[in-house]
């Protein structure tokens, strides 16, 4: 909230608005610091190929959560009438959570170092369907209706926080040793990223005058699904499944954090309604962690999964 704020702030200086400020940070985080730093918790999150491996073969089920959140978001969106002009938005913002800035100290610390390998595997899926169908949901807020197999829809989703994933992925399975310096480099893009993405949302609510234009319904509606609704669904659906009773907790509290700071970066970039995401950023990251005491007791007292 306070990296929120000075980006506010930041938003109203006049170089910032002579020289659109707002796009050097777009464009610095999409291209060059959001695949480094999804490459290089990759690499440094599994010890070998085979810890991968094995853990890839567990991937349909963060998947299926995801879908599962994606489904509610988009049924909320058809039932309620949101703006066609968000409503890709508004579904991205039930499904996808801040895994990795707040989401692995949240685990490690309640449940041990550990999880966080299991945590990674959801953090592979929550980044692969979020650079592949959230931003095709994305681009459909514009009106093009763009679809994935062409030409420009391909291109739209192999963007370059996809193939840093991808990259990071390939380079771990066939073990490629990386060189320290290498590393070091990109250790420094894994520390600034997280920070500018929510200065960048305050710069996004500064430009937009967000004051004047609340989108009150659709906040109470998203919160009334993520946070009432979702809970529950999430829970009977990990009841239901034949896992280990810890990765049902690591999945259950990672599937309700904060929304993902990637969201109001790429609906920038495209051309969706980046002040509703920016805004939602906001209200998720206020609400949400707070709520993360909530999840932790549906997880242990209802769902016994702790």
């Amino acid at each position: 909230l306070l990296l929120i704020l000075i980006g506010y702030i930041l938003g109203g200086m006049k170089s910032i608005k002579e020289n659109n400020g707002e796009l050097v940070f777009s464009n610095f985080l999409a291209n060059c610091a959001l695949p480094c730093f999804i490459f290089y918790n990759i690499y440094t999150s599994f010890d070998s190929s085979e810890a991968l491996y094995s853990l890839i073969k567990s991937l349909p089920v963060p998947f299926l959560l995801i879908c599962v959140m994606l489904a509610i978001g988009a049924a909320g969106a058809k039932i309620f009438k949101i703006d066609p002009k968000r409503r890709g938005a508004f579904t991205d913002a039930n499904a996808f959570a801040n895994t990795s800035f707040i989401g692995f100290p949240i685990i490690t610390t309640l449940l041990g170092a550990h999880t966080l390998s299991t945590g990674m595997l959801y953090y592979i899926a929550n980044t692969l369907l979020f650079f592949t169908l959230g931003t095709w949901l994305l681009s459909k807020d514009t009106g093009k209706s763009e679809k994935i197999f062409t030409k420009a829809g391909i291109k739209k989703v192999f963007s370059p926080m996809l193939i840093g994933l991808i990259i990071g992925v390939i380079v771990r399975l066939i073990n490629l040793p990386m060189p320290d310096f290498v590393m070091k480099s990109l250790s420094y893009f894994t520390s600034v990223c997280p920070c500018m993405g929510m200065i960048f949302a305050g710069l996004l609510i500064r430009k937009s005058k967000i004051v004047k234009e609340y989108f009150f319904p659709e906040m109470l509606l998203l919160l009334f699904l993520r946070y009432l609704i979702s809970p529950i669904v999430i829970g009977a659906v990990l009841c239901l499944l034949q896992i280990e009773t810890e990765t049902k907790a690591v999945y259950y509290i990672l599937a309700l954090l904060p929304s993902i700071t990637q969201m109001s970066i790429m609906s920038d970039i495209i051309g969706s309604d980046s002040t509703f995401c920016a805004l939602w950023l906001t209200v998720s990251s206020i609400f949400g962690v707070e709520f993360i005491p909530i999840t932790v007791f549906l997880a242990e007292r209802v769902f016994n999964f702790i």
